[in-house]
């Protein structure tokens, strides 16, 4: 997946493989991916923000990263993401669906170490799953058991329903990132319930009206239901939130239209001279 130069790893809780992107002598944008993904999918809209240094993790349990370790809580993830951007100097975030989740914790528990922060399809802890979506896991959960990791796992995940890669499948070039990336996946955490631990801590709205980061929500209008009400709660609960709303996108609006979402990241951030924010 991944070369020895461009990946290194970190220590913690949990952890973490870094990839690298970018401009290293630019400022330093963070990057966190979602459930079933890893750091590798950032390509493409990197090459829309070439001034930034882009530092983008592998979570727990996806890419490069070591297994989710047992116990491990959204706090003790959210402490070493912001170690790994404190050892950066990374100070600016871009996170997409489960990664949204970690970064809000992050900005809760670290607020001093985060100075921008932009989500897309926003995932809150605690908020349950669509019964479409927990149906897909127990039929995931099964064939592990009997096939192991791979394609067939793969093509179960992207099928619908639930509609989490239906706007990306309208990309056949992106949809084929995806699905390299989905066929590596381990899939320890069905085994382990680890991902269940980590979404159900609980974000609740007077938790993140604490946070006082500037914030930005990207979200599709063809997104599942949950990031959209998700988005309609944390427009209202921090003051400092600003939503876009893409018509016509899906659950992954940086994958699946780099070219809209990077202008809104380089409004956002503001870092003079970027393609993405002229």
């Amino acid at each position: 997946m991944s070369s020895a130069q461009d990946v290194d790893v970190t220590s913690g809780s949990a952890p973490l493989a870094v990839r690298h992107g970018g401009d290293r002598s630019g400022p330093a944008l963070l990057w966190l991916h979602g459930y079933t993904m890893d750091s590798s999918l950032w390509q493409q809209i990197w090459q829309l923000m070439p001034r930034w240094h882009h530092v983008a993790v592998d979570l727990p349990g996806h890419g490069d990263s070591a297994p989710i370790p047992p116990g491990l809580s959204l706090d003790a993830l959210a402490d070493t993401v912001a170690g790994v951007a404190a050892d950066h100097q990374a100070r600016h975030c871009v996170a997409l669906c489960f990664g949204s989740c970690v970064a809000l914790q992050w900005a809760i528990r670290h607020p001093e170490s985060v100075d921008q922060l932009s989500i897309a399809a926003p995932t809150l802890g605690g908020v349950l799953a669509e019964p479409e979506a927990a149906a897909r896991y127990k039929q995931l959960a099964m064939l592990k058991r009997f096939a192991g990791p791979g394609e067939q796992m793969a093509g179960l995940w992207m099928s619908s329903p639930p509609n989490i890669f239906r706007g990306v499948s309208r990309y056949p070039e992106a949809a084929e990132r995806v699905r390299q990336v989905l066929t590596r996946h381990r899939w320890d955490e069905l085994v382990s319930g680890a991902m269940g631990r980590l979404t159900g801590s609980v974000q609740t709205p007077e938790m993140l009206g604490g946070i006082r980061t500037p914030l930005q929500v990207i979200v599709g209008t063809e997104d599942l239901d949950s990031m959209l009400v998700n988005a309609a709660t944390l427009q209202a609960a921090v003051g400092t939130a600003t939503v876009h709303r893409l018509d016509g996108v899906g659950h992954l609006p940086p994958i699946e239209v780099p070219t809209t979402v990077a202008p809104l990241l380089g409004a956002f951030f503001g870092f003079p001279g970027d393609a993405a924010a002229e």
